[in-house]
């Protein structure tokens, strides 16, 4: 059964306006369900910016991931701890790109966090830092998620123009 589409757009949006305050250009957010193999139903933020291969870009990455899941546990009014399982499916979505794997330990050592960080306990308080870092961030812009998801609801599908234009009427 697919989740209700107010959480979904609440996902995208969290997605989409962490993504554009940390700098990121959103192209597209949609919760129009793709069937592209190997992940149908996927709904997304697509995102441009200028790829770099420092901790920054990465930390962003990672940030706007965890953004959608925090940005739909928010609408549904119950909290989300960081828990380590949902931690690697989404890091492992963030560093996909660096490593061409869905596997946290190969996308992480594709990243490189795992020189950065070849602790274990460090590594996940870390993950855990970024996770309450992302919280806030979406706790912070709390209004420009509900009006990017309002208009994901209206519409189905934004522009990058669309989304910003959102998060500016929302105040942001």
């Amino acid at each position: 059964m697919p989740p209700p589409l107010a959480r979904v757009a609440h996902h995208e949006a969290g997605h989409a306006v962490v993504a554009e305050r940390l700098g990121a250009s959103v192209l597209l957010a949609t919760v129009v369900p793709t069937t592209i193999v190997p992940a149908p139903g996927l709904r997304a933020v697509r995102v441009a910016r200028v790829e770099r291969e420092d901790a920054p870009s990465r930390e962003d990455d990672i940030l706007i991931a965890y953004a959608g899941p925090l940005a739909e546990a928010r609408h549904a009014g119950r909290p989300l701890p960081f828990a380590l399982g949902r931690s690697r499916r989404h890091v492992s979505q963030a560093v996909l790109h660096y490593g061409g794997s869905l596997d946290l330990q190969a996308a992480a050592r594709a990243a490189g966090l795992d020189k950065q960080f070849s602790d274990a306990g460090e590594r996940r308080a870390y993950m855990r830092w970024l996770w309450e870092r992302s919280r806030v961030l979406v706790r912070r812009r709390w209004r420009e998620v509900e009006a990017v998801a309002a208009e994901l609801l209206a519409r189905r599908t934004l522009s990058g123009a669309q989304v910003r234009r959102c998060i500016a009427r929302a105040g942001g």
